[in-house]
């Protein structure tokens, strides 16, 4: 979103004021509670909080000039920041020093946030963090940049009326003006992930602009976000944030915007990520938040037997022995013109065996993972072209435990380009 388009925008929204009666300044709930985030260039300046708004909080000017009486009791996004700014040692005497906001035409124009109380002073409101650049300030709700059903134009941060269970987030970016160069709010297709150790997980990263038609109506766009570089760091607490210092994974995205991460650890952990502009100085996507639940890799459960039922969970059958050894395992890779083979894999059970389990490596002696469960001696997995090795080993349930025999001797195959 470019600084020519801003300014248009800004002065034709301060211009076309929302009338008092419209859908968005309708009377709101009487308590809201929302999630408020706040973000510049590379630092997360708040993280993720809950903020209560009651009907005294939207009675109150804050120190900032808020509307106040019966048709202004609203909860909006400035309400929220300035509530949020109290909780960090404000009052009505000090707050225009941690929230800077241009009444000029009748709405809130945020102009810099600062939780230390300095607003004017670089990197909060005068310049953006590591640059002598102008900040520009926006805000979304719910990942998208609120537009009045009425007038058309972007919101102000004083004007949208918020619903409980809204996500706010205010963020700092680089002023590309007088360049035509394009900045985006950023976020992850999922605030939420689970995944699993050794298992690839795949993110998302898109962005979102605002460009203007001819009668300049403001128009929301979004597109996936490329080049980005993705961290996720350990979640040790509420103010966890992942950056380049701290990253126990980095990926970058791709054309579709999507980054792989592999996590070794099961645990929490925080995503973000982060973007540099063609001259490689500043930042041209806000930081998006996310956060991820990591498990421990386990083997899938077995149905149990109908002999196994009156057995106490936890005993193995007396006299129960460990399947025996797989052998004679056979791979054949089906030719096809597709990227993924169909590799048919055929064995000979050996005695007491209820199933068999199928793991395939790159690496002869180490690297395997599971990749089918079956009854049967014989599996079909697809693989891309390169060099694998497989092992199959059989298991048995006895009582409410897994016995696994030993596995076989690797094979090797080589899945070729046809």
């Amino acid at each position: 979103m470019t600084y020519k388009c801003r300014l248009i925008s800004f002065i034709l929204v301060l211009a076309m004021t929302l009338s008092l009666t419209n859908g968005l300044t309708a009377r709101a709930e009487s308590s809201v509670t929302i999630t408020l985030r706040i973000e510049q260039d590379e630092v997360m300046t708040a993280a993720p909080v809950q903020i209560t708004l009651t009907d005294a909080d939207t009675q109150t000017d804050f120190g900032l000039g808020l509307a106040t009486g019966p048709v202004a009791s609203t909860a909006t996004p400035l309400h929220a920041l300035a509530k949020y700014m109290r909780q960090k040692g404000a009052d009505n005497t000090t707050m225009k020093q941690y929230i800077a906001a241009d009444f000029t035409y009748g709405s809130a124009y945020i102009t810099g946030i600062s939780i230390q109380g300095k607003c004017g002073e670089a990197p909060y409101g005068s310049a953006a963090s590591g640059s002598q650049d102008n900040v520009y300030w926006g805000f979304t709700v719910n990942d998208a940049a609120p537009i009045d059903p009425v007038t058309h134009m972007g919101c102000a941060a004083d004007q949208y009326v918020l619903k409980s269970n809204d996500s706010v987030v205010f963020y700092g970016l680089w002023n590309a003006w007088p360049a035509e160069d394009e900045t985006l709010y950023s976020y992850f297709d999922k605030p939420a992930y689970t995944a699993q150790t050794d298992e690839s997980l795949i993110v998302t990263l898109k962005g979102s602009g605002m460009t203007y038609d001819e009668q300049f109506n403001s128009i929301v766009y979004t597109k996936v976000v490329t080049g980005a570089a993705v961290t996720a760091a350990e979640y040790t607490g509420s103010d966890s944030m992942a950056a380049e210092q701290n990253a126990v994974i980095t990926a970058l995205t791709g054309a579709e915007g999507k980054a792989v991460l592999t996590f070794k650890k099961a645990g929490k952990y925080v995503l973000s990520a982060s973007r540099r502009a063609a001259d490689g100085k500043h930042i041209d996507i806000s930081r998006p938040y996310a956060v991820v639940t990591v498990n421990s890799r386990r083997e899938e459960p077995i149905a149990a037997d109908n002999a196994d039922k009156n057995i106490t969970p936890g005993q193995v059958k007396a006299g129960t022995k460990k399947p025996a050894k797989v052998k004679k395992v056979k791979a054949v890779v089906k030719k096809s013109g597709k990227s993924k083979k169909s590799v048919i894999i055929t064995w000979k059970k050996g005695s007491g065996a209820a199933g068999c389990k199928v793991y395939v490596s790159k690496k002869k002696k180490k690297g395997y993972k599971m990749k089918k469960n079956t009854k049967k001696s014989k599996a079909v997995i697809r693989l891309k072209r390169g060099t694998y090795y497989i092992k199959v080993r059989a298991y048995r349930k006895s009582g409410n435990k897994i016995l696994y025999g030993a596995y076989s001797n690797p094979i090797k195959i080589k899945v070729k380009k046809i």
